[in-house]
């Protein structure tokens, strides 16, 4: 099975050039490194919450005569 150039110049243009592909997978790992800073500053937030109510739980206001 030969392959006539007229079908390898197609086979060529299917595949993206070399900087397409690179700019496709950077902007996935950006995007990856978004969301994972969004749920490590969710997790910050939500932890930090739960220690102001554990907090609130042990305060005691003094009593005042």
């Amino acid at each position: 099975m030969e392959h006539t150039s007229t079908e390898l110049s197609e086979h060529k243009k299917e595949l993206p050039a070399e900087g397409e592909h690179r700019l496709g997978s950077t902007g996935s790992v950006i995007a990856i490194l978004l969301i994972v800073m969004l749920l490590v500053i969710g997790a910050f937030y939500v932890w930090g919450q739960r220690l102001a109510e554990q907090r609130a739980e042990y305060y005691v206001p003094a009593i005042e005569q």
